[in-house]
């Protein structure tokens, strides 16, 4: 579960199969184990497509792979098509160590643009969410 600092204990638990005939459906729940958004992926996409919809089916988001560039990229988008850019960063030293910058707009790599840091060992479940003011705002550990 995902806990800010401080915080009366609430959070979101997720369980991805490594393989699913479904397309890579999961559900996302809270603490107490009550279904809260699902997450459908598209079997065979080249772009990797992933939907965020609520329990009623409303779409909430959408996550798509950039097909080539240098990082590994994904494209968030709202249903008012406001992109959010994610860039996953593996540090050269250790591989199972993860940088992933999420930046508002099309603007990657521009700092000014920089809203959350997630740093962290995403093989173990360790990992912490930082702010561009350097506040971290969330921890998370299997």
């Amino acid at each position: 579960p995902v806990v800010p600092e401080n915080m009366p204990q609430w959070g979101f638990m997720m369980k991805r199969k490594l393989f699913s005939f479904s397309g890579n459906d999961f559900r996302i729940r809270d603490y107490t184990g009550r279904d809260v958004v699902l997450v459908k992926g598209k079997m065979l996409s080249m772009r990797a497509k992933t939907m965020i919809t609520g329990l009623n089916g409303q779409k909430m988001l959408q996550i798509s792979k950039k097909l080539y560039g240098f990082h590994n990229t994904h494209y968030i988008r709202d249903p008012n098509t406001d992109e959010i850019l994610a860039v996953a960063r593996k540090r050269c030293f250790t591989p199972f160590k993860t940088v992933i910058q999420l930046y508002s707009g099309d603007n990657a790599d521009k700092s000014e643009h920089l809203m959350f840091t997630m740093k962290g060992d995403f093989i173990g479940y360790r990992w912490s969410i930082i702010a561009s003011n350097g506040e971290c705002v969330a921890k998370a550990t299997s």
